[in-house]
């Protein structure tokens, strides 16, 4: 081999073995990192804020500005984050530092200026490995035109001069100092309910003298020590919360951080959840309430706070929306037993327990008319026509065509909705004879002018123009017994009292009736009240069934109130008019079933303490009969 190409293939072998080497050394350093990170990547989120026993906050709020518009809300929140943080996150009193309509030699007091940044109390409060740090501030921030700097406004400052104002990027310079000081095992955040677009907040109006549709603000330089918490970005404007009276942003923090932002269940919320929640609903919000962008901004940090419980000044918007989250949950999972844990556990407002329940029952007669097809395949296929009929439940929608088929009446023979056949027949009054022909029945009844006549036709015809003209017939003669003084309908509204024994239903009877009691069994049917609107505290009209003293509207006496949900035992029915008997409040339906004794004609009197009366069968679901 000639000497050149020996010094070629010495050089070739070095270069190799050089580049062997540093692809040894960087995969060596790329295997370190990788080792070194797993393990922090994995660690639990740090419980930083769950010691704040020398931690410092400073909380201000600029709501009233000599020089420009209000901003309406900001001493609420204020208030509100300082309540979050003395009651939820255990800061002492003493070191959250309150300034409302704070002035710009105020800011500069409490966070140092540009020259002197270790000059404010802040700085000289902050202990050294033992405080957190929480900054909030709610008011104007306004932009220079100029230079695209962003400023917080001082309650004397002027939103056309920015040198009045106290320049973003100096706070945030001043707060990386004291992160520095306070040590890398504690943190430091700053909150901003602000937005820097020169815009109010309400619509149109500007805090500028020129108008500057579109303007984006720049970024301050950070580095990156201080964790940062925006309301808004770009060009968009902050929002209100009209409702809590806070603003929007502040509004979603604290809810997110009185657990609906949590989803384990360890009474602790991740940073990352924090974050979704509240970005996720302030966006939702503003679109939502104010058809407007905003997008915040909160910067990423390995943090986890404890769950803290609402204070007065967001429990109810929290308690809707939780139970706006329980219910998109339940429907989610979709199962039965979803539904039913969410009726179960249901709590004020509680706004979607009717559709619950309306989803719930819709189920069981959906499983029943399942059932009846069922049926009506394997009896109809046989030509056993009664055994279906014997077989049949709530739904029945073969009955007409098998009764057709057994060579009987439909007309006759159908029973009407939500009544039993009886197994013995009532020893009751003298009625007349219900025949095929309704005309004629109806005629009987009038004739014989009862009111048991009437019920009795009623019962077998209970729907159409002539159980609407018996109805009428019937309202006419229990009026005229009133007025004869003949009945003994109840002359008090709710709390209406009757001779021993009676209930309302017993008492609504025409005087010297006779009443043969009937076979055990009878009243065995059991509904529950639905598709009530809402229960609302300010409207004492809203969400209830009336319990009247008769079948009838307006024309019998309220004698107590129902709501969705409570169960009825149902003894008869006359039109479209249920026989009811019910618990009081505290009571159980066993109670009254114990004490109940049933009459003729689904007439029932109970010698406990139950109620009773009439309800409008549109408002209950039978359950059980």
């Amino acid at each position: 081999m000639s000497q050149p190409s020996q010094v070629i293939q010495n050089t070739m072998s070095r270069r190799h073995r050089h580049s062997s080497s540093i692809l040894a050394r960087t995969f060596t350093l790329f295997a370190l990192m990788l080792g070194l990170a797993a393990p922090a990547a994995m660690a639990e989120p740090a419980r930083i804020f769950d010691d704040n026993s020398d931690s410092i906050a400073v909380v201000i709020g600029n709501r009233d500005y000599k020089q420009t518009s209000t901003v309406d809300y900001a001493h609420n929140d204020a208030e509100a984050i300082r309540d979050y943080l003395v009651r939820g996150l255990r800061f002492r009193e003493q070191n959250v530092f309150l300034l409302k309509d704070a002035t710009l030699g105020e800011l500069t007091q409490m966070f140092g200026s540009e020259a002197n940044p270790q000059g404010g109390k802040l700085w000289r409060s902050a202990v050294e490995g033992r405080s957190n740090v929480f900054v909030y501030y709610s008011g104007h921030g306004v932009p220079d035109l100029a230079t695209r700097q962003p400023f917080l406004l001082p309650q004397d400052g002027n939103p056309n001069a920015s040198e009045s104002g106290f320049a973003l990027q100096t706070l945030y310079r001043n707060l990386e100092l004291v992160r520095q000081k306070i040590g890398a095992q504690r943190q430091l955040i700053v909150m901003i309910d602000a937005c820097f677009t020169g815009e109010t907040g309400r619509k149109g109006e500007s805090l500028l003298a020129v108008s500057a549709p579109g303007f984006t603000p720049a970024k301050p330089r950070t580095g990156g020590g201080i964790v940062k918490l925006v309301a808004t970005s770009g060009t968009t404007p902050a929002n209100w919360d009209e409702t809590q009276k806070l603003g929007l942003f502040t509004s979603r923090f604290l809810m997110g951080a009185a657990g609906l932002a949590q989803a384990g269940s360890d009474r602790r919320i991740g940073w990352a959840e924090l974050q979704s929640y509240v970005v996720r609903e302030v966006e939702t919000a503003a679109r939502r309430d104010n058809g407007r962008e905003q997008k915040p901004e909160f910067d990423i940090a390995s943090l986890s706070l404890p769950v803290v419980e609402p204070s007065a000044t967001i429990r109810r918007s929290f308690e809707s929306a939780q139970d706006e989250a329980r219910w998109r949950s339940a429907t989610a999972d979709g199962s039965r037993e979803a539904l039913e844990r969410y009726v179960a556990q249901c709590t004020a407002p509680c706004a979607y327990r009717q559709q619950a329940v309306d989803r719930l029952l819709q189920r069981q007669r959906d499983a029943e008319a399942v059932k009846d097809d069922e049926s009506w395949r394997q009896f109809g296929a046989d030509g056993k026509y009664q055994a279906y009929l014997d077989a049949c439940n709530r739904i029945c929608a073969y009955r007409q065509l098998a009764l057709g088929y057994l060579g009987k009446d439909p007309v006759a023979e159908t029973r009407p909705e939500g009544t039993l056949a009886k197994p013995q027949a009532l020893a009751a009054a003298a009625q007349p004879t219900v025949t095929s022909d309704p005309a004629r029945a109806l005629a009987e009844a009038k004739a014989a002018g009862t009111i048991e006549a009437l019920d009795h036709f009623l019962k077998a015809h209970p729907q159409g123009k002539l159980a609407t003209e018996a109805f009428a017939a019937r309202l006419a003669l229990v009026q005229s017994a009133r007025q004869a003084g003949a009945g003994r309908a109840p002359t008090a509204a709710a709390d209406a009292r009757y001779a021993p024994g009676q209930t309302q239903i017993d008492a609504m009877a025409p005087a010297g009736s006779k009443r043969t009691p009937v076979v055990i069994g009878a009243c065995p049917s059991q509904g529950i009240v639905v598709k009530l609107g809402p229960r609302r505290p300010e409207d004492p009209k809203s969400g209830f069934l009336s319990v009247r003293s008769g079948p009838g509207g307006s024309a019998y006496f309220e004698t107590g109130r129902v709501y969705n949900g409570d169960v009825l035992i149902i003894c008869d029915t006359i039109g479209p008019w249920h026989a009811v008997i019910y618990p009081n409040r505290g009571q159980s339906v066993q109670e009254c079933r114990a004490h109940l004794n049933v009459k003729s004609a689904g007439r029932a009197t109970d010698s406990g303490s139950c109620r009773s009366g009439w309800v409008h069968r549109n408002y209950v679901e039978i359950t059980t009969r």
